[in-house]
């Protein structure tokens, strides 16, 4: 999605494969490409790398197992929402917010006049993680609109995060310039913002490739609804961390406005997710993989323009050994990292200090050490957010993050 599109809905049920079926649509296509978009006129897959065109529509699923919805943003403005309910829509993501400084001028009426119709709808965020912290973004998106309640027909608030569609304007890569562990530091804070702020945690709306390449597939999201974005003919491979999607974007076009969207489940599972009834679970008889509990102390005083040290432990809590583990320490309100150290492949960069470790086994565990500089400027509290994942299996665990908030001396 873009500064215009919706958001990603995580692993409840099983997956399940549409059939497929061309479909014309008379809706509007937004402007081909990147070249004019300017920031706030993203729309859904702007910056997927997903074809601008129009794509074959799914029209059933396994049974009667069909639940279909759609995402909206300024680009649709006035939606006839009972048209929408009259064609099989059920389900809407309306955008709300982008960055901390936009909020889309059509987010009121299509937010409320898809509930009036009758639909279960929630608001995403655009996601532009080089601008601000995490949790300035999630406060940004709560406070204009993003919130949850449990009124039965609110669904849990989405973040789009996907390639960067203003790289023309920003100069930035599709990674917004960030290291795969500061994207996925970036989605914890907001998302743990969240999670603070409404009770509930966000859906993530993606694709397997930016997942992949820019936040280096970590796998400790899976409590998060997956809002999978893929058009074509089939969901394909999931990003690392969810057993199954919650929400297929599957084509940009179709019977409904804006971009297509099919829940997994039925009309009761929609609901139970709207509810918060639902959880993410993992297929029947797939094992539990192992477990990493993440923890994170200030092992001095935080004093303004001297140097300090956070210490990270990563321990894993399973009963099998995690391979290929990759451990971060990520410091925010401009401290500068100076160095690390801890055993296994340690280096560090002015934003980040980062261990990778072949194996931890079974009850054992690893400690690093970041070094930091404090800003002259400091005040109030310093944050510092600690992270492990590995890039071969998945973890069990909500338990692999931690953002450690420090009073300044």
């Amino acid at each position: 999605m873009n500064r215009t599109a919706p958001l990603a809905l995580g692993a409840i049920v099983a997956g399940t494969t549409l059939s497929v079926a061309a479909v014309a649509s008379a809706d509007p296509a937004p402007p081909p490409g990147n070249s004019r978009l300017v920031p706030g006129q993203g729309f859904p897959g702007a910056g997927s790398g997903l074809a601008p065109h129009r794509r074959p529509v799914p029209r059933t699923l396994a049974g009667d197992q069909q639940v279909l919805g759609l995402d909206v943003s300024n680009w649709q403005g006035s939606v006839d929402w009972p048209g929408v309910k009259a064609k099989g829509g059920r389900f809407a993501y309306v955008k709300a917010t982008e960055s901390i400084n936009y909020t889309s001028p059509s987010f009121a009426g299509q937010y409320g006049g898809s509930r009036q119709a009758g639909l279960i709808r929630g608001a995403y965020h655009f996601a532009q993680p080089h601008e601000s912290t995490g949790a300035a973004q999630a406060d940004y998106f709560v406070d204009h609109g993003g919130g949850w309640t449990k009124d039965g027909g609110t669904l849990p608030g989405a973040l789009d995060i996907e390639a960067n569609p203003y790289g023309h304007i920003n100069g930035l890569n599709a990674c917004y310039g960030l290291t795969p562990a500061r994207a996925a530091a970036w989605v914890r804070d907001f998302s743990d913002r969240y999670h603070r702020r409404t009770g509930r945690a966000p859906a993530i709306y993606t694709t397997t490739g930016w997942w992949r390449d820019c936040a280096g597939n970590n796998a400790g999201f899976g409590a998060s609804p997956l809002w999978l974005a893929r058009w074509g003919g089939s969901v394909g491979e999931l990003p690392a961390g969810w057993a199954a999607h919650t929400i297929w974007q599957y084509a940009n076009a179709g019977t409904l406005p804006g971009d297509q969207n099919a829940f997994n489940g039925d009309q009761a599972a929609l609901q139970a997710l709207a509810d918060g009834s639902a959880k993410p679970t993992d297929p029947p008889g797939r094992p539990k993989p192992a477990n990493l509990a993440t923890s994170a102390k200030a092992t001095t005083k935080i004093v303004p323009g001297r140097p300090a040290t956070y210490s990270v432990t990563v321990a894993n809590t399973g009963s099998t050994a995690f391979r290929d583990v990759k451990a971060s320490g990520i410091p925010y309100d401009r401290q500068v990292v100076t160095g690390v150290k801890g055993t296994g492949a340690c280096g560090y960069g002015y934003f980040f200090g980062a261990c990778d470790y072949s194996e931890i086994g079974a009850g054992d565990k690893r400690t690093f050490t970041v070094t930091v500089k404090i800003p002259a400027s400091a005040k109030g509290s310093v944050r510092f957010v600690a992270s492990a994942y590995s890039s071969v299996q998945e973890q069990n665990s909500a338990d692999n993050h931690v953002t450690l908030e420090t009073r300044v001396s």
